[in-house]
């Protein structure tokens, strides 16, 4: 609603939208042309690493053994200018009696360089967003032959793994109030934790023989929660 005590209103009344009680007009349109353009800016961090420690048991050499680690994560700033405060606008619109400093009314009627940049710093903001994910993981692993099983040896294998993934994203809180000349956004963030656990076996009961190529008996499993 455009107060009729709005200094810049020329018409001396109340302009209310069509659809709401009282509403006298359809749109009221203008290009902030005062305000510049609309400037967009991204800082992106990531980082991630990774490090294995992996070794035999024995001299035989028959079973090895590894443990890895990884960590990883993407830190987004966002920056945008030019972005417009509406709940400020209607303010700066409303009865002059709620416009008291630092409120400047505003000017929707007037010419091109109308909107002084007293009224552009009231209206206006800086919107600042930002984001973060990030995976934190482990796992370890042993493998081997053991116990013969007749024309070879029975392979097992078997290990752990834990795995953490978070991630977020906080608008700014103009946008998440809703008063934001961009697109509305709300906060969002989550994760979750994986722990898993496997194990695998290979019983090679003929190899190589002229009836027979191949006979095996094999078999693998896996828990996750």
């Amino acid at each position: 609603t455009i107060s009729g005590t709005n200094p810049f209103n020329p018409f001396g009344i109340d302009l209310t939208p069509n659809g709401s009680p009282g509403g006298n007009y359809d749109d009221v349109r203008r290009r902030m042309i005062e305000m510049g353009v609309r400037h967009f800016t991204q800082t992106v961090n990531t980082w991630y690493g990774s490090a294995t420690l992996d070794g035999q048991i024995g001299s035989s050499g028959d079973w090895f053994w590894d443990i890895n680690g990884i960590y990883g994560r993407n830190h987004a700033k966002q920056t945008m200018l030019g972005n417009i405060n509406a709940e400020k606008v209607q303010q700066a619109l409303g009865p002059i009696a709620n416009c008291t400093a630092p409120c400047v009314p505003l000017d929707l009627f007037g010419t091109p360089g109308a909107v002084t940049q007293a009224m552009v710093d009231f209206i206006g903001f800086t919107q600042h967003d930002s984001s973060k994910q990030s995976i934190l993981g482990a796992t370890a692993n042993i493998s081997g032959k053991w116990i013969s099983v007749g024309d070879d040896r029975l392979g097992l294998a078997a290990g752990v793994e834990a795995r953490r993934l978070k991630g977020r994203f906080d608008p700014d809180p103009v946008v998440q109030a809703g008063h934001g000349s961009d697109i509305p956004a709300q906060h969002a963030g989550g994760g979750y934790n994986v722990a898993e656990v496997y194990g695998e076996f290979d019983a090679p009961f003929i190899r190589n023989r002229p009836e027979i190529e191949l006979l095996e008996l094999s078999g693998s499993a896996r828990y996750s929660h």
